[in-house]
């Protein structure tokens, strides 16, 4: 386990900020490599698909403006 497998799991909404915690607490990443990952946390929207008598999800980024 590193940095940039954590963060690739993190990002792809694979692990949640606890999990990364642990990660950080147990020494594998930095306070900084930490804080840079869950800093960085997206808006997604899981979306339940049924097509053909299969089911999918499907993985929606939200792009929010203020």
């Amino acid at each position: 386990m590193n940095y940039e497998l954590i963060k690739k799991n993190f990002d792809r909404g694979l692990w949640n900020e606890k999990q990364v915690e642990i990660a950080k607490n147990k020494g594998v990443i930095t306070e900084e490599q930490y804080k840079e990952i869950v800093s960085n946390k997206k808006n997604w929207l899981f979306i339940f698909c049924k097509y053909n008598n299969s089911v999918t999800w499907w993985r929606v980024h939200l792009m929010i403006y203020m």
